[in-house]
């Protein structure tokens, strides 16, 4: 559930998921220009209604925390790498946000928490492990659990962004790793699949070489692009299915990648 749709991927889940799912991430937390975690929510008092009513039915909610960071005017800056690079080089600010974290477990009750960095700067890259440490040592102590969500790599590289994090270092103190295998073809480049199963067996056969089988997670995609002149943009299946219906067009499928997709002219 995402702070940017959230009212509406509240209810594709009660809709379609509520009987099959058990654990929800909660895609809300980002921070502040103070580096202070933040509920990103405009309309808090629904999210709060929407997280009691779910979990009348049992299902776990586990808050993400991502480093998108939100203004007080409201612009976003998406996967800020120099916030956590003050975090993770000052020991004061690292152990603020560290306690913030529990706070935030301990008033949600939630089960965990799951850390979502991104775009990390290699030089950070021991400073991160070394933080998954204090903070999965600080969780179990009250029972709690940590995932570490990780951008795709196929190798290990010293570059920043995937190669920050040091999958098997980190794995020693995570209780999961949530990998996210999509963007193959993203909207930077040219049209193409999002996750072919050649490029994901890549992803996992790295993975069982750093992680132990237990704790690795595969994130799949459920969306797509529309690459055009103007803007490559974000499509879902009801999107795309609405283009396919304005268009009068017939998907086609890719058995190489195992891919839906189809093509389109609009004003020649």
């Amino acid at each position: 559930m995402s702070y940017w749709d959230f009212a509406n991927s509240t209810q594709i889940f009660q809709n379609h998921f509520l009987c099959t799912v058990d654990t929800i991430n909660s895609f809300v937390y980002v921070f502040d220009e103070e580096a202070t975690i933040i509920n990103a929510c405009k309309d808090k008092e629904a999210y709060a209604q929407a997280m009691q009513a779910l979990k009348k039915y049992r299902v776990n909610i586990i808050p993400t925390i991502t480093n998108d960071v939100q203004s007080a005017s409201g612009t976003r800056t998406l996967k800020d790498a120099a916030l956590i690079s003050r975090i993770l080089t000052d020991d004061a600010l690292r152990q603020r946000h560290l306690q913030q974290i529990l706070k935030i477990t301990q008033e949600t009750e939630a089960p965990g928490v799951d850390i979502d960095y991104e775009n990390i700067n290699i030089r950070d890259k021991d400073r991160f492990s070394q933080f998954i440490e204090e903070l999965a040592g600080a969780l179990h102590a009250q029972n709690k659990t940590l995932s570490v969500t990780v951008q795709h790599k196929t190798e290990d590289h010293e570059r920043s962004g995937a190669g920050a994090i040091d999958w098997k270092k980190v794995s020693r103190y995570a209780d999961r790793i949530i990998i996210m295998c999509y963007n193959y073809s993203s909207r930077l480049g040219k049209p193409g699949p999002i996750c072919p199963p050649f490029w994901l067996k890549e992803i996992i056969r790295f993975a069982r070489s750093q992680i132990p089988r237990e704790k690795i997670c595969i994130a799949l995609p459920l969306h797509g692009y529309d690459w055009n002149k103007e803007q490559t943009v974000s499509v879902n299946s009801k999107t795309a299915q609405a283009l396919i219906d304005k268009y009068n067009v017939t998907a086609e499928w890719d058995s190489r990648s195992a891919s839906p997709y189809f093509i389109y002219f609009a004003d020649g």
